[in-house]
């Protein structure tokens, strides 16, 4: 029996896969891409929205989920900003998740792409 976590991660892994630019991504390279709960919740941030965000307001956004808090430390949002911004915001542009314009920081959603990402319903 599969248990709703490993339900959850395969829909996830089929819908990056489904979603992706990259029509060769395989299996082990969306465990890849998903491994890391900062681009999880990137994506699980940008999901609902049709609009550019700003990597501040993602980094506000990320840091406050991270720290369970509302009112987020101005360090803690400089450090997310910078992980986004160097690592996980490529990553997930590369893969055609999300388009990033790093000269502007503004990050648009790809909102067909990522339609029923995070949804938990089977």
């Amino acid at each position: 029996m599969t248990s709703p976590v490993d339900r959850r991660t395969f829909k996830m892994i089929n819908s990056v896969r489904a979603a992706s630019d990259a029509s060769e991504l395989t299996a082990n390279e969306c465990y890849r891409l998903l491994a890391d709960e900062r681009r999880r919740m990137t994506l699980d941030v940008l999901a609902g929205r049709n609009d550019p965000i700003d990597l501040a307001e993602l980094a506000v956004g990320i840091a406050a989920r991270e720290d369970g808090v509302n009112d987020v430390d101005k360090s803690a949002v400089t450090s997310v900003a910078r992980s986004l911004h160097h690592v996980h915001l490529p990553k997930l542009s590369d893969h055609g998740m999300i388009e990033y314009n790093s000269d502007a920081n503004r990050i648009e959603s790809c909102p067909h792409r990522l339609d029923g990402l995070f949804s938990d319903g089977e």
